[in-house]
């Protein structure tokens, strides 16, 4: 019996997790909290349940569950050969994360902690190809954002389309915002601005023209509610939609080098400078195996997968090479068909700015649907989301289960999108936090340089989450918070399990979670069988700076890093623990508990000063 399976029959048959809000629980409700328990299972991740409505124990009890199964001899042998002295050294083998690293070049903590210190892997003159050896080493993140966080965000002016309607929410003004959003792309782009007050929408709103942007008088002023819950289903009440088209496959006549910008292929026809254009690779039989997941991972096998979304920077027809504007964060091989396909038809320019939104409505209809967000970008470049909050739906219930929520089910979620920002968004209170992805308030899916800085998540599920498949690289999640994420069990009643923000599907490959607080969690683990086969969650992944009382779980495949912590935060990187099957080596740490003297305090900011610093340079 697998340990989440010990720890739930415990909770169900003790009732020591139920919450109940409102009337005390009948025989009928604990029946139900059953059937969802069978439902559930499958999408719930063992590291999920460290912790059961109780509070956080000290650092010193920090569950270190037995492995599911250790990993293969040839798993093993393969990952240690490629670890050099430099690395053994720099992790000295910790059994558990209250080890850190040893100072290293003059790098590390500090033997005492008195003084402020800067991480081996991270010295003052820092350049992207430094690294103590060929597996260890820092990506450079500098490059997630609008525009690559080159410039600041838009302030567009002119032209501006107010929405003319009732601003107490006593009329639909689902026709007027889209009358006012069709007049913007006659315009050629500009401001749909929705005043104070509160704005009723019984249908949904889509923009599909380059250069729209939706401006509130401010988040505390301007409310967007809907009230739409039937026949929403994996849509979102306000969608951004490009339309993307792709040309056929050239072929990589060798292989992509992990850190390089410069590709070489069997032809560079049909592509041109400053095409976007997407690198990925067949999820092949060989591709399986090297990653230990055989048998486990199936939903993708044998597709071509976008991994790696670009724009090019140069040709060169003699060398048949192509030079990307940001390095590849993993080894693109030939024998699993690397390819690149250029692209057309993303939706650009767009934004969501200084205005709330709202989308929950009666809690049966909530649980009637699955996975409706709030705010959806599918494939969007160059787009941002500012000062966004959720605020209390006035179709919420007053009293009760789902009473005072904001938000149905999912909050903001970006698919197939390319330097996006979304920055001092605060979005909380999912109605459904239930299984078959609800609950997820910060949702990235097959994107690549997303910048989310200065957010926070509460009472979700999975609050920060990637999630559904292969392709999210180069997000940075910057001085955010993440509370009371919550695995619903039963619809009937508030019982369930804590949940982390995490890396929730297939290999996410070389993001950054930056001096951010969690007072959940947050994982990177082998998830296994959950979640459609989920399996190796996260890679090349650097945990920078971490806060809060909650569990944050390290166990990536290859290489993974945990660098400064405070104290209250209960770090997990041994191999034995839940999630940590086929990870070896050890994720590296350094500086646990010594985050507050870590200097610089974010590695996005000070990689992005270097990168501009050099790139002034004459």
């Amino acid at each position: 019996m697998r340990v989440w399976q010990v720890l739930l029959a415990a909770v169900l048959s003790s009732a020591l997790t139920i919450q109940c809000t409102g009337a005390a629980p009948t025989a009928a409700s604990i029946d139900a909290v059953g059937a969802a328990a069978d439902t559930v299972a499958s999408d719930l991740n063992a590291s999920d349940l460290t912790t059961i409505d109780t509070p956080a124990p000290d650092a010193a009890d920090a569950p270190q569950a037995a492995a599911d199964a250790a990993p293969t001899d040839a798993q093993t042998d393969a990952q240690t050969d490629a670890q050099t002295d430099a690395q053994t050294d720099a992790q000295s083998a910790p059994t558990d994360a209250d080890s850190t690293a040893s100072n290293l070049d003059g790098g590390g903590p500090p033997a005492d902690g008195a003084a402020s210190w800067r991480s081996a892997l991270f010295p003052v003159q820092w350049q992207p190809d430094f690294g103590l050896d060929a597996q260890t080493f820092l990506h450079d993140f500098s490059y997630a954002g609008y525009a690559h966080s080159e410039v600041p965000l838009p302030k567009p002016t002119t032209p501006v389309v107010s929405v003319v309607c009732s601003t107490n929410g006593s009329a639909d003004c689902s026709s007027a915002a889209q009358e006012a959003i069709a007049k913007v792309a006659q315009l050629g782009g500009g401001v749909v601005y929705f005043g104070k007050g509160l704005f009723r929408f019984d249908g949904t709103l889509l923009v599909s023209h380059q250069g729209t942007v939706l401006r509130g008088a401010g988040s505390n002023l301007t409310k967007l509610w809907f009230t739409q819950t039937k026949g929403m289903d994996y849509k979102a009440h306000l969608t951004f939609a490009g339309q993307l088209s792709e040309q056929a496959d050239l072929k990589l006549s060798q292989d992509g080098v992990n850190r390089s910008k410069v590709v070489k292929l069997a032809s560079v026809q049909g592509l041109s400078v400053g095409q976007e254009l997407t690198l990925g690779w067949t999820i092949t039989p060989q591709f399986i195996a090297t990653h230990g997941m055989t048998g486990v991972w199936s939903a993708f096998n044998g597709k071509w997968q976008p991994f790696f979304r670009r724009k090019i920077v140069a040709i060169d027809p003699s060398s048949l090479t192509v030079t990307l504007d940001v390095p590849l964060r993993y080894a693109a091989l030939v024998s699993d068909g690397a390819s690149v396909r250029g692209q057309n038809g993303y939706l650009r320019q767009v934004g969501v700015e200084h205005l709330a939104i709202a989308n929950a409505g009666a809690y049966a209809q909530a649980w009637a649907q699955t996975q409706v967000a709030a705010i959806g970008f599918d494939h969007v470049a160059d787009g941002w989301l500012l000062d966004v909050d959720s605020f209390i739906s006035p179709s919420a219930p007053s009293q009760g289960l789902g009473s005072g929520a904001h938000l149905l089910s999912g909050g903001v979620r970006l698919i197939a999108c390319n330097r996006i920002t979304v920055s001092d968004c605060h979005l909380g209170k999912a109605q459904n936090r239930g299984g078959g992805g609800n609950g997820y308030l910060f949702e990235v899916r097959t994107s690549s340089e997303v910048l989310m800085r200065d957010c926070s998540g509460s009472a979700g599920r999975h609050n920060f989450i990637q999630n559904w498949g292969f392709g999210t690289s180069g997000w940075v999640v910057l001085r955010c918070t993440s509370s009371g994420g919550f695995n619903q069990l039963a619809q009937e009643m508030d019982v369930g399990f804590l949940a982390k923000s995490e890396f929730h599907h297939s290999l996410a490959m070389a993001n950054l979670i930056d001096h951010s607080v969690f007072d959940d969690g947050f994982g990177a683990v082998n998830r296994g069988l959950e979640s459609t086969g989920a399996g190796h969650t996260a890679t090349q992944t650097v945990v920078w700076n971490v806060g809060g009382k909650g569990y944050v779980d390290s166990l990536q495949f290859g290489m993974g890093y945990v660098i400064g912590s405070l104290p209250a935060t209960h770090i997990t990187t041994a191999l034995t623990a839940n999630g940590g099957k086929g990870t070896a080596p050890l994720d590296y740490t350094e500086g646990v508990g010594l985050g507050a003297q870590l200097t610089p305090a974010s590695l996005f900011e000070a990689q992005l000063t270097l990168r501009l610093a050099a790139k002034a340079k004459p």
